[in-house]
């Protein structure tokens, strides 16, 4: 889990044991998507343009991050 490190933006990051991800922002919006493995962790960037996830595989996404929760990642 890991919170926006904007203040203004209000999102959560939540890596799951499902292979989800999720953003959701202080409206209760929910973003899902698929990973397809555990999602270990996850972190902003500084500036909270970027996240990225973990996999249980091992690998690391990076993804930029969207103006609005409905807007696919």
């Amino acid at each position: 889990m890991a919170w926006s490190p904007l203040p203004q933006d209000g999102r959560l990051a939540l890596s799951t044991n499902d292979g989800l991800f999720r953003i959701q922002d202080d409206t209760g919006a929910v973003l899902v998507e698929k990973r397809g493995e555990v999602v270990e962790s996850c972190a902003w960037s500084p500036d909270g343009r970027r996240i990225a996830t973990g996999g249980h595989d091992g690998t690391v996404r990076v993804r930029r991050r969207t103006p609005a929760p409905s807007s696919p990642l």
